[in-house]
């Protein structure tokens, strides 16, 4: 066990995930690194097997250049807080996420992250492709795949979220929390913005380093999709509300055209209440002149539906 100063903290968040951690952790000490890196393990209070299977996969499992530390939550605190507790445990420079139903496929990823952060001090993040696999064992093409190698800045980022957590390392003590933020859903999203609204730049490896695993009844399913649109439109609002985050104009005629996308989806679904409440968001966030477009269109459908507002 190395008690050097790490160089890099790797945080697995672990709810309920006995079926999956022993891949997970052995991922993540079968990495090939020659410094010093730690793995903090929260277990935010599982109903099932998994802090046995902690220390299971433990005894099977280990690094000599990792220093491990594991901390079992005595109640629930959700994704967010956990998170937080995993960054403020944090030592090293960097810090990588492996949640524990996930896991990695480059035995050099680590290292590859933080050659790129050591080289080039305008990253923040650096990410890559990954693998989604179901519930079910079937593997799932990855969504990101197609995003070229290279550099991204926050307005690509805002366009279009191809960052997959699990892929993730980032500088350490630049990301920051608040308690609204934990009533959020996007989170992730929203840590992408945070970090990369302090000028920092995003580099995007082409090669699929990760895997996902997804409910396929969530995930992929056509409710998920409407009500991640949902999510998408809340964490966009907490954004703007925020201080220190760039190119609010942006995000705020993206909330007005979603809106508008949503409100119109409802009333084919005939959901007629929200479809009334995202036309009239479209209508009266912001101000007039954020997607004057969208807003014309969404008082449109809502005077020509079957409500009157």
């Amino acid at each position: 066990m190395n008690q050097e100063i790490p160089l890099v903290s790797v945080v697995m968040l672990v709810y309920n995930h006995d079926s999956t951690l022993e891949k997970s952790l052995r991922s993540v000490l079968n990495q090939d690194v020659d410094f010093p890196c730690e793995l903090i393990i929260s277990n935010d209070c599982s109903t099932d097997r998994s802090k046995e299977k902690i220390v299971e996969s433990l005894e099977k499992y280990t690094n000599e250049n990792f220093n491990v530390r594991v901390f079992h939550q005595d109640k629930n605190i959700g994704l967010g807080r956990n998170w937080k507790f995993c960054n403020d445990q944090s030592k090293g420079h960097y810090i990588a996420v492996c949640e524990g139903d996930d896991y990695w496929i480059d035995d050099h990823k680590l290292k590859k992250q933080k050659d790129i952060l050591d080289k080039d001090k305008e990253i923040g993040i650096v990410c890559g492709a990954h693998k989604i696999i179901a519930e079910n064992g079937d593997i799932l093409e990855g969504r990101k795949s197609n995003i070229k190698e290279g550099y991204y800045d926050l307005e690509d980022i805002q366009k279009r979220n191809f960052i997959s957590t699990c892929t993730t390392m980032f500088r350490n003590n630049i990301l920051q929390f608040d308690e609204k933020m934990f009533d959020q859903v996007l989170q992730d999203f929203i840590s992408w913005n945070v970090i990369l609204s302090k000028e920092y730049r995003l580099y995007y490896i082409n090669k699929k380093i990760a895997v996902q695993h997804v409910l396929l009844e969530g995930s992929y399913s056509t409710k998920y999709r409407y009500e991640k649109m949902q999510y998408y439109i809340s964490a966009l609002d907490y954004l703007i509300k925020r201080k220190g985050i760039r190119n609010k104009r942006f995000l705020k005629k993206t909330v007005v055209s979603t809106s508008l996308k949503l409100g119109v989806k409802f009333s084919e679904l005939s959901k007629s209440d929200l479809s009334r409440q995202y036309l009239i968001k479209a209508i009266s966030s912001y101000s007039p002149f954020h997607s004057i477009r969208s807003k014309v269109l969404a008082l449109y459908y809502l005077m020509n539906s079957q409500f009157s507002v």
